[in-house]
């Protein structure tokens, strides 16, 4: 994708399927390894970031160096291959640097990394909020909200951050927690990256509603 492409035009390269190519460039949109081309409606290229990594040391790690392939590679291929390696895409994702330090990339068994990010989000929801410690999970969302952390000028969009809080450890959190399940690596990279988000937000916020925030403490 170093050279706009619609999906069906990258479709057309790799020799893959239309649909499958389509939701694997919305993808890699949403991790920052591709970007909408201006003015053209449904091209995407490879972002600066992607463009600065030299790809043939990792074909060459898994014996598939195009220089010792008889059959030329389609370009789409030879520049897709490997392009996420967690290791990597963390360098480029903003991490916190307690996800990042403590559980990212998440390591087997994963359940217990994912469980670290939403505690490591709790505790800086308490901390940001100024809650007491003992007070947890949903019951921590309502005092923050009490407190006028998720303060908007429209109350849905008020309940619907108390919500978004509140399903995250009550669903996200609590089932890793309680009990042992079978999370997959993926799944437990999603998890963490979406921790990650809501303590950016959690910083976002507090800036937003500092002066009701301070006149609550």
């Amino acid at each position: 994708m170093r050279k706009p492409r619609n999906y069906k035009q990258a479709a057309k390269v790799a020799g893959a399927d239309e649909t499958v190519c389509s939701d694997i460039l919305n993808r890699f949109a949403g991790i920052g390894a591709v970007e909408a081309v201006p003015g053209k409606r449904g091209f995407y290229r490879q972002t600066a970031v992607m463009k600065s990594i030299d790809i043939r040391p990792e074909l060459a790690k898994v014996g598939k160096s195009p220089r010792t392939r008889g059959k030329a590679e389609p370009e789409m291929t030879k520049e897709t291959v490997r392009i996420l390696e967690l290791d990597k895409a963390a360098d480029f994702l903003d991490l916190e640097p307690s996800i990042r330090n403590d559980c990212f990339p998440p390591r087997k068994p994963y359940a217990k990394d994912v469980n670290y990010a939403y505690l490591t989000l709790e505790d800086f929801l308490r901390r940001e909020a100024k809650v007491a410690r003992g007070v947890v999970g949903v019951k921590l969302v309502g005092a923050a909200a009490t407190k006028g952390l998720f303060n908007r000028e429209v109350v849905a969009e008020r309940d619907g951050l108390v919500s978004l809080f509140n399903g995250a450890f009550g669903w996200l959190r609590n089932p890793p927690a309680h009990s042992k399940r079978n999370t997959s690596k993926e799944e437990a990279t999603k998890l963490i990256l979406f921790a990650d988000y809501l303590i950016k937000l959690v910083r976002k916020l507090k800036l937003e509603n500092q002066a009701a925030l301070d006149s609550a403490n």
